[in-house]
């Protein structure tokens, strides 16, 4: 597409021209620089410039696996609500540079929530699946990793839960205690193990 169409697609294409080449001309005055390289069918930056685009900088963190970093950055899709009324090439590029990002999110994510569950870290494996999901609501896979975090994540819980009280309703063997004290404590220790079992059994 020429740079003249995308940008006075309303224009004649001489006005249009005329056009670019005083913009060209004071971007130029302005930049003090030749940043800026065009010609009859392209207009791009030139490599001779350094920028820091949040895409780049995006893709960067993603080849590095600094997927945690990565996942910051992304905040919305590419160029969200930018449209140019009669530019369907523009509207092909912008649907396909935006699935290619959203593809590198999705895969940050997902490798993302395998180091935090091999790791253990459940809680924060939760919220990454979590975020899988949101990403795609319609996305089966995302659903189910979702689903056996909360449900690894609560059972860890409900472990951890029931060994704390265990030791808090333990019986020391004293021959100060009587047989009848014993007895009621056990019958605790029983009633607990059954309250856990039943709750265990739900996740």
């Amino acid at each position: 597409m020429a740079p003249t169409r995308f940008l006075w697609p309303e224009a004649d294409e001489n006005i249009a021209r005329a056009r670019l080449r005083r913009t060209l001309h004071r971007l130029r005055a302005l930049l003090d620089t030749e940043a800026i390289q065009a010609d009859r069918d392209r207009l791009q930056i030139s490599a001779r410039v350094h920028i820091d685009a949040d895409t780049r900088v995006f893709e960067q963190a993603c080849e590095r696996g600094n997927f945690r970093r990565a996942i910051e950055l992304y905040r919305a899709d590419f160029l969200a609500g930018f449209t140019i009324p009669d530019s369907e090439e523009l509207e092909e590029w912008l649907f396909f540079r935006r699935e290619t990002l959203r593809g590198k999110l999705r895969q940050a994510l997902e490798r993302l929530h395998k180091q935090q569950y091999c790791d253990g870290d459940y809680t924060a494996a939760v919220a990454t699946a979590n975020a899988l999901v949101d990403l795609n609501p319609l996305n089966e896979t995302a659903h189910f990793t979702a689903s056996t975090t909360v449900s690894t994540n609560s059972k860890r819980m409900w472990i951890g839960l029931s060994a704390f009280w265990m030791k808090i309703f333990s019986v020391p063997r004293r021959s100060n205690r009587s047989v009848r004290q014993q007895g009621r404590c056990r019958g605790q220790k029983r009633f607990f193990c059954i309250c856990l079992l039943h709750c265990g059994s739900l996740f």
